[in-house]
């Protein structure tokens, strides 16, 4: 059972290889009834990667219907409507995982804009577009550079620089250059996307935030720390002026982050004001998307060993958790586990408080790994009553705490209980007929797979690593 847990996910692993992406339709914003959607590889709703699409099915079909291809004839009324179904299918099969069924359709899609609207037309950039993201979802990313191109060619020539569709495929252009480690484009890129940006949205709208605060990032990467600072303080000046809450606090986070790499320290901690302020005035409903925020700040300030702040961060958000959501709940499990490795981390951190804090985060998802499995109510009659996505992240916290907490007793030279440690996560997880029947009901969000096949062979590494022995079957 334990291979077959093993063999599901890593399946998975090998067709996506990118962050989890949690499916959230509330984020999908359509051409025509406002401002597009640029960023999608920072958004958590994968349908916003088919925006830009799909939105033109309606605003632009009926007029390409109407309009001449380059052989004097009307487009095909067939392939257009073929291309509406297969950018709709294309969509769907990439919702559900199915990336190689994803990638016919719109491979096809892609066929049927260039017969049916003309090779230099609007579908056709979208198309493009559309295709460009699956790759980089897979991590194919020379191959999406260059549809991305593409895109951007046939955008041009059909709306010109000013245009929003036209900056946000120049941004995700951008981003790829970035992650190839071609910043002199990418800087192009994310310039030429935020002065669109700012042109047509205004400097303190989110996108245009979001460029400038990528090319201060690009910036840092090419050793110009100046540029790489002033553009951060612009940016947090506008979040100010706008007012920080819960919306914005990413944005900041990333300023402060950006600040404190290029020795702007004493305004990153004024900064930091704001966010403990907007930590401690949360609510309920927003501890998950707050939980979210804190931990790539909690991660990016370690990285500039920026560790007492870290912990203050990690203390207030886990008091509002406990507050909001109970002191069992998986979220102060995770901040738990956060507190362990910033003391872990800091060359000056308590072995001892690493320990407690990680006993702490085993102690509560191992009883939310149990709850989960745990056939309740009415529906426990017939058969395993809780949602398979959450029997999942139950999973992946239970095998992160059981790492953390091997970490700490081998850092106190403990080393047989570490291993035991190990052990029971390999148990108490791997060997769970819930956690498969989970992996198997959740095919379709195959991309939530990533973070439990890390954290699994994270697993292994450590049995591995204390018993040289072991060898998985």
């Amino acid at each position: 059972m334990r291979k077959r847990c093993l063999q599901l996910a890593c399946s998975t692993w090998r067709q996506i290889r990118t962050e989890p992406i949690v499916v959230c339709c509330s984020n999908v914003h359509w051409l025509e009834q406002g401002p597009p959607i640029s960023d999608t590889s920072h958004l958590t709703g994968l349908l916003a990667v088919f925006g830009l699409g799909i939105a033109c099915s309606t605003s632009c079909a009926a007029k390409a219907e109407e309009s001449k291809d380059e052989s004097g004839g009307k487009h095909s009324g067939s392939k257009t409507a073929q291309w509406r179904v297969y950018t709709d299918m294309g969509k769907k099969m990439a919702e559900e995982g199915k990336m190689e069924e994803a990638e016919d359709f719109l491979k096809s899609a892609l066929e049927c804009a260039q017969q049916g609207f003309g090779l230099m037309t609007p579908h056709v950039g979208a198309a493009c577009n559309n295709l460009a993201e699956l790759y980089r979802l897979q991590g194919r990313l020379e191959e999406a550079k260059e549809l991305y191109q593409q895109a951007i060619e046939v955008l041009l020539d059909s709306y010109g620089e000013s245009d929003l569709r036209t900056a946000a495929v120049q941004h995700n252009l951008g981003s790829i250059h970035q992650q190839l480690g071609e910043m002199g484009s990418a800087e192009d890129c994310f310039k030429r996307a935020m002065g669109t940006r700012v042109r047509l949205l205004g400097k303190s709208h989110s996108e245009s935030l979001l460029s400038k605060l990528k090319l201060a990032r690009v910036k840092l990467q090419q050793k110009d720390t100046k540029s790489g600072r002033n553009h951060a303080l612009e940016c947090s000046a506008i979040l100010e002026e706008k007012g920080i809450g819960v919306d914005t606090l990413g944005a900041l986070s990333d300023c402060i982050s950006i600040l404190f790499s290029t020795k702007g320290g004493t305004e990153a901690k004024r900064l930091l004001v704001f966010v403990m302020q907007t930590i401690r005035n949360s609510k309920s409903s927003d501890q998950f998307r707050l939980a979210q925020t804190c931990d790539r700040l909690i991660h990016q300030l370690q990285e500039c060993s920026e560790f007492d702040s870290a912990r203050d961060v990690a203390n207030e958000c886990q008091k509002m958790q406990k507050q909001w959501l109970g002191d069992n709940h998986m979220l102060v499990a995770a901040s738990f586990r956060h507190m362990a490795d910033i003391e872990q981390n800091d060359p000056k951190g308590s072995s001892e408080k690493a320990l407690q804090a990680s006993q702490n985060a085993v102690r509560i998802s191992t009883d939310g790994w149990k709850t989960c499995i745990a056939p309740t109510g009415w529906f426990g009659l017939f058969g395993h009553s809780t949602p398979p996505h959450k029997v999942l992240m139950a999973a992946i916290e239970c095998c992160r705490a059981h790492n953390c907490m091997a970490r700490a007793l081998l850092r106190l030279g403990r080393e047989e209980e570490s291993q035991s440690t190990i052990a029971k996560a390999v148990r108490l997880v791997t060997d769970s007929r819930e956690l498969m029947s989970a992996l198997e009901d959740l095919q379709q969000s195959r991309s939530q797979f990533a973070p439990l096949v890390k954290a699994w062979k994270t697993t292994l590494a450590e049995q591995n690593r204390l018993s040289p022995g072991y060898r998985e079957s």
